[in-house]
C-alpha cells in the first residue's frame, strides 16, 4: 500500500503580459492562465491594480483592461474604500459558480475580518441614522406623556428646541422630511401620521404612538 499526502503550496509570482490592444487580446491571455491552472489542477489568483475609472452602480467596472479581462476570469473579487485612510472597505465578489455578495471588511491585526454582509451594514447604519434623526427625537420625545401629538410645523420645532433639540429645517422643508420619514416611524416605532385639513396653508399635524 502506498501512502498518500496531499501537499498545499503557494507560489507568488509577477506576471508580465504583452502589450495588448483590446478585449480578444486579454481574452487570449487570460485563457493561457486558465489552460495552465487546469492542466496542473491550480488555483491561479491573480491581483491586478483598479483603474481611477469608476462606475457607483458596478464596482467591477473599476478593475483595469477591458471587458475580455473580467470576461475570462471564473472569479472576482473587488476592494474598494471610501477613503485611504478608513480601516474599514467593502469586499464585492462575482464569479461563475458563486452567489454574488458583497461583505464590509476591516483591517485587524495586518488581516482582512470580515465584519458583516454590506446588507447588513447598510440597513444598521440607516437605522442609526434614523434614531439621531433630531425630527425623529423630537416626534418621540412629543409622544412620551400622552402617545399622541397634535400642532404646526412652527410648534414642533418651537418644541424641540425647548427640549434641547434643535431642528435644522425652515417648516416649508420639515413637511418633506417628516413625510419622507413616515415608513420609518410607522415600521420602527408604531407611530402614525397625519394633518388635519383646516382650510388653511399650514395645517396641523398629528403624531399618534399604537401599542404592538
Amino acid at each position: 500500500m502506498i501512502a498518500h499526502r496531499e501537499c498545499f503550496g503557494i507560489l507568488f509570482c509577477y506576471v508580465n503580459f504583452p502589450k495588448m490592444k483590446g478585449l480578444t487580446d486579454y481574452y487570449k491571455e487570460m485563457n493561457k492562465l486558465k489552460a495552465f491552472a487546469k492542466k496542473h489542477n491550480l488555483a491561479i489568483l491573480l491581483i491586478h491594480h483598479t483603474s481611477k475609472m469608476d462606475n457607483p452602480n458596478d464596482p467591477f467596472f473599476s478593475i483595469s483592461g477591458t471587458r475580455g479581462l473580467t470576461g475570462a476570469l471564473d472569479l472576482m473579487m473587488v476592494i474598494k474604500k471610501e477613503n485611504v485612510a478608513d480601516k474599514q472597505a467593502k469586499l464585492y465578489i462575482r464569479g461563475r459558480d458563486v452567489d454574488n455578495d458583497a461583505f464590509v471588511i476591516e483591517m485587524q491585526d495586518c488581516r482582512w475580518k470580515k465584519v458583516g454582509t454590506l446588507e447588513e451594514m447598510q440597513e444598521r447604519d440607516a437605522l442609526r441614522e434614523y434614531h439621531n434623526n433630531s425630527i425623529v427625537r423630537a416626534i418621540k420625545k412629543a409622544l412620551e406623556e400622552s402617545g399622541q401629538w397634535r400642532g404646526r410645523r412652527t410648534e414642533l420645532i418651537e418644541y424641540a428646541e425647548r427640549n434641547g433639540i434643535h431642528i435644522n429645517f425652515t417648516p416649508q422643508q420639515l413637511s418633506k422630511e417628516i413625510s419622507s420619514l413616515e415608513y420609518q416611524l410607522r415600521m420602527i416605532d408604531n407611530i402614525e401620521h397625519g394633518t388635519v385639513g383646516n382650510g388653511k396653508g399650514s395645517s396641523p399635524h398629528v403624531f399618534k404612538k399604537y401599542k404592538q
